[in-house]
């Protein structure tokens, strides 16, 4: 999808409504180049004064492959769908702010009827802050009033999970011969 001439993932992607402008304006460039899912620059400092003061520039770009966090306990849900609307979550998972406003926008159970529980969370690495299963793990509670558990398996962890994401890094660096 990144190489010259390939079709466009999203050839309408400026109608979606999405937007990275600081002004917020609707239909912006989502990303620097065709299928592209987004891009970040971070600068530092007087970046100008700093190139033209530099002894010596460099500039380099690294490729930095997706690689799965290796943790070592797996995702894993319990909920429970109450008649009153009301829902308990109980995962593994590093953020419950975020679980309890997305869960509320995957069922539509408003955010005040979601509560969530957080099991222990061993070293994460990164890899545990989205829903994974819980919003299946809901439908299939409220379908049967019967709270769901439900677990990934290591082979479903590899294949399935949010693995670390691809990057390409481009740095440029300015410095003096005196170190700095």
């Amino acid at each position: 999808a990144l190489m010259p001439g390939a079709p466009l993932v999203h050839p309408d992607a400026a109608s979606y409504g999405l937007t990275v402008d600081p002004a917020g304006a609707p239909g912006a460039a989502l990303a620097p180049g065709p299928n592209i899912s987004s891009s970040h620059m971070q600068r530092f400092g007087d970046l100008e004064r700093g190139f033209v003061q530099a002894d010596r520039i460099f500039e380099h770009t690294f490729t930095i492959p997706a690689v799965h966090q290796g943790y070592l306990e797996p995702h894993a849900c319990l909920v429970r769908a109450e008649a009153t609307g009301q829902m308990d979550v109980w995962l593994t998972n590093k953020s419950p702010f975020f679980t309890r406003e997305d869960l509320s926008q995957a069922t539509g159970v408003p955010e005040r009827q979601v509560r969530v529980h957080l099991a222990p969370l061993g070293g994460e690495f990164g890899g545990k802050g989205s829903l994974m299963d819980a919003a299946v793990a809901y439908h299939l509670a409220r379908a049967t009033g019967r709270p769901v558990k439900m677990v990934m398996t290591y082979a479903e962890e590899l294949s399935s999970s949010n693995p670390r994401h691809d990057a390409l890094v481009t740095l440029r660096t300015g410095v003096s011969s005196d170190g700095r």
